[in-house]
């Protein structure tokens, strides 16, 4: 039989294969054609395409340049080419097969709508954009254009035309995964929620869009903003379970444990009783449960979780335990849980701790050299402790006085600095240091426009990110107004608490009881170093006299922070937790049994008695 027909049978048979998705089997029949007529311009076309199918794109590259050299007048082969060479990240060579694509056939939307995208990551946004609206003008229907667009507007500043079309690609088609991703990005830049200029696209935003555009303010900790946004489409859609689940996450960050668990009942009543309603209620949990949260969690079948969400279950079943009073069962659920995720976690621990010593070495020899007060700008009071030490306690007893904002774990610090970092080394032609002049005053600049969006008409600012003890003295010395309130707890009893917490990023030393306890008594040594060196802007309470005592917060702020708070109302009846690890003390003792780290100078709490 002559070769020609052979390989037409065969090139038949390929493209059956390929329709049935047996794409491995079609590629073996195309390289049996090729085997026999390497240049068969069907064939390498057709393999080109399987390969880029299968997102191969090193390996499509080869049958598409062969396909270019044989048929030097296809438009759609240096579009292919174009194509591979755009997955593999060679920008400038995919631009050049687009535009011989283009100059070959100049109504090719798709080569024009590539060519844009190859150009935009090249930073030719001008270019990118002339592409594009060639693209759209062959193909007014083109959502991936359009999403494209957008993108190209945003890199040229242009964000309230970029809106439009990433709107218009949402319209085109409303599962245009990318395009509602940007969209939402776009309108958490613009501060949608916040400003009233935006107001007016509400109705014309989907619940999906509103619901991504709150998930991105929950990751900036802009729980503030998120809340306004899941309110909204809340509103729009009662039943819509990612609006109510980021209602109770921006409450649950706010401070308003009361709001959350009203809102965690009204979802279990809807019948929503996944995983995370129910652990969610788990952690909220304060006092003695109810059976029915704990036997929930018990009927949840952790072989259909993730195995994020099945550490999560294990630890609010553990919680439920500890605070039923069922400590043997508890102890050993929480082991073994907080086992499991030491094993994981156990090398970022090494690194942690390190820079743990590194930052009490550096204050040890520190020389204080703090700012002038500005008196226009709030005191900036930091209530800081190791986690699980009563800081949100100490907080919560400073909300009712109307000259705080409470800032929670804020992000203002971290953001801050990394713009500084970021300007600082575009200025210079080194990586500036944090100590630098450029360093601190960008920081300043940074830090004080997050404040004013956030924080009008009070006097003192609050922030409890505990992680923040390591700068605590660069803090002092970059920033004007700043005061410290150190916040000191039981030794034992924070790192059962510590036990029962999971955390979302961080916290390594937590997962295993000798790490905690290392971590908490370097914690404390930071603070006597701290308010040896800096005596004038610092406190410290503990947890157990607050809460014997709230007068004793109110005292401390009123040294610091030169206010005075009216103490003539009852005073707050603060969360006790006070000797939550007595049930578990000889079990701690022999847990730790082969480390002495009880008698270590410094450490907080007594022997495990």
């Amino acid at each position: 039989m002559p070769a020609s027909k052979v390989s037409e049978s065969d090139f038949r048979l390929a493209v059956t294969l390929q329709s049935r998705r047996r794409l491995r089997d079609a590629e073996v029949v195309y390289l049996r054609i090729l085997d026999s007529d390497r240049f068969n311009v069907r064939a390498l076309e057709a393999l080109g395409r399987l390969r880029l199918q299968q997102k191969r794109y090193s390996e499509a590259v080869s049958p598409l340049r062969t396909l270019v050299k044989r048929v030097k007048g296809s438009a759609d082969a240096h579009h292919l080419l174009g194509f591979a060479l755009t997955g593999l990240g060679n920008w400038s060579g995919a631009v050049r097969n687009y535009q011989k694509a283009i100059s070959l056939q100049a109504d090719f939307p798709d080569a024009h709508n590539n060519c844009c995208y190859a150009l935009h990551q090249l930073g030719q946004y001008e270019a990118a954009l002339a592409h594009i609206d060639k693209a759209i003008d062959l193909l007014p229907v083109f959502p991936d254009a359009y999403h494209n667009r957008g993108s190209a507007l945003v890199a040229l500043g242009r964000r309230h035309e970029a809106l439009v079309a990433l709107q218009t690609a949402l319209v085109q088609k409303p599962t245009h995964v990318a395009a509602r991703s940007d969209l939402a990005k776009l309108l958490a830049d613009l501060r949608y929620g916040d400003d009233a200029t935006l107001q007016h696209l509400s109705s014309a935003l989907d619940i999906d869009t509103l619901n991504a555009v709150g998930d991105i303010y929950l990751h900036r900790e802009e729980y503030e903003l998120a809340k306004p946004v899941f309110l909204g489409t809340r509103l729009r859609d009662q039943g819509s379970y990612d609006a109510l689940i980021g209602l109770v996450n921006a409450y649950q960050n706010l401070g308003d444990s009361v709001a959350a668990r009203l809102l965690l009942g009204e979802m279990l009543r809807r019948g929503m009783r996944k995983a995370e309603v129910l652990v969610k209620i788990a952690n909220l949990t304060f006092a003695e449960p109810g059976t029915h949260i704990l036997h929930e969690l018990d009927q949840i079948r952790v072989g259909d979780l993730s195995d994020d969400a099945r550490i999560s279950v294990a630890f609010a079943r553990g919680r439920l335990l500890h605070l039923s009073g069922k400590w043997s069962q508890a102890w050993t659920t929480l082991t073994e849980i907080n086992r499991q995720v030491w094993e994981r976690v156990r090398e970022e621990r090494v690194e942690e701790s390190l820079h743990e010593k590194r930052a009490l070495a550096s204050l040890q020899t520190h020389t204080p050299q703090p700012l002038l007060e500005d008196k226009s700008r709030p005191t900036l009071l930091f209530i800081l402790g190791t986690s699980r030490s009563g800081k949100t306690v100490v907080e919560s007893a400073l909300s009712g006085f109307g000259e705080v904002h409470r800032g929670m774990e804020n992000a203002f610090v971290r953001n801050a600095l990394s713009f500084a970092r970021r300007n600082a080394a575009m200025v210079g032609s080194e990586i500036a240091s944090d100590d630098s002049h450029e360093v601190r005053t960008l920081f300043r600049q940074s830090y004080f426009e997050a404040l004013d969006q956030r924080v009008s008409g009070h006097k003192i600012f609050t922030t409890t990110n505990p992680g923040l003890i390591r700068r605590a003295a660069w803090l002092a010395d970059t920033l004007p107004n700043v005061r410290f309130l150190f916040v000191t707890r039981d030794t034992q009893d924070t790192a059962l608490s510590l036990m029962l917490k999971q955390y979302k990023k961080a916290h390594y030393y937590s997962y295993d009881l000798e790490a905690s306890f290392e971590h908490i008594e370097w914690y404390h040594e930071m603070i006597s170093e701290f308010a040896a060196t800096y005596p004038g802007i610092s406190r410290t309470v503990s947890y157990e006299d607050i809460v014997t005592d709230p007068e004793i917060i109110y005292q401390a702020v009123e040294e610091l922070c030169d206010v005075s708070i009216d103490t003539s109302k009852a005073m707050p009846i603060l969360a006790d937790d006070r000797s939550c690890a007595q049930p578990y003390r000889s079990l701690l003792r022999d847990s730790l049994a082969q480390v002495d780290h009880l008698n270590r100078p410094g450490s907080v709490g007594g022997d495990l008695t």
